[in-house]
C-alpha cells in the first residue's frame, strides 16, 4: 500500500498514474487559482530539486518540503516556493559597447560570487538590436520622462 505524503504528491501521482488534467484536478485548480503557472506545476510534479529558503545554496526535493501538510498549508507553501524560485529574477545584459570576453567573465563571476544563479545566457547581434528597436524600447520610459515631464512632475 502506498499513500501520498502530501496533497501535492497525491496530485502528482494522479497526473502520472491516472493521466489526470491539471485544470480538472481539484488540487490542480487550487494551485492555478493561487497563481502558480501550469508550466511550473508540471515541472514540480516530477519532484525536482528547488531552493526551499531564501539565501540557501543547496537545493532540496520539493516533495520533502510539502510532506504532512493539509491542502491549504500545502498550497500556501507552494506559492512561497514559487515566489522564491521564480519571482526573484532579473534580466542582466552587457551593453553592446562593452561586450568583451573579459567583461562577460567578470559579470558572470561577480553574479555567481553573490549567490546569483544564472539560468540562461545568450547574445543578440547589432542588426537584431537595431531591427527590433531594443535600445529605443529600453530607454523609452527614461527618455519620455526627460522630454515630456517637468522636474516637479517626476517621482
Amino acid at each position: 500500500i502506498h499513500a501520498s505524503a502530501s496533497p501535492f504528491e497525491g496530485f502528482a501521482e494522479r497526473i502520472n498514474w491516472l493521466a489526470a488534467s491539471i485544470q480538472e484536478d481539484p488540487f490542480g485548480k487550487l494551485m492555478l487559482s493561487n497563481g502558480i503557472p501550469e508550466t511550473m506545476i508540471k515541472a514540480w510534479s516530477v519532484d525536482p530539486q528547488i531552493f526551499a529558503a531564501q539565501g540557501e545554496k543547496n537545493k532540496k526535493s520539493i516533495f520533502d518540503q510539502l510532506e504532512d501538510q493539509n491542502a491549504s498549508d500545502c498550497v500556501d507553501r507552494l506559492v512561497d516556493l514559487y515566489m522564491l524560485n521564480t519571482l526573484n529574477q532579473a534580466f542582466v545584459f552587457i551593453k553592446p559597447h562593452a561586450v568583451t570576453d573579459k567583461v562577460k567573465a567578470l559579470a558572470k563571476t561577480s553574479l555567481q560570487e553573490k549567490g546569483i544563479r544564472i539560468v540562461a545566457e545568450g547574445s543578440l547581434s547589432g542588426k537584431t538590436i537595431d531591427e527590433m528597436k531594443l535600445i529605443d524600447k529600453h530607454y523609452y520610459s527614461i527618455a519620455s520622462k526627460a522630454t515630456l515631464l517637468k522636474p516637479s512632475e517626476l517621482n
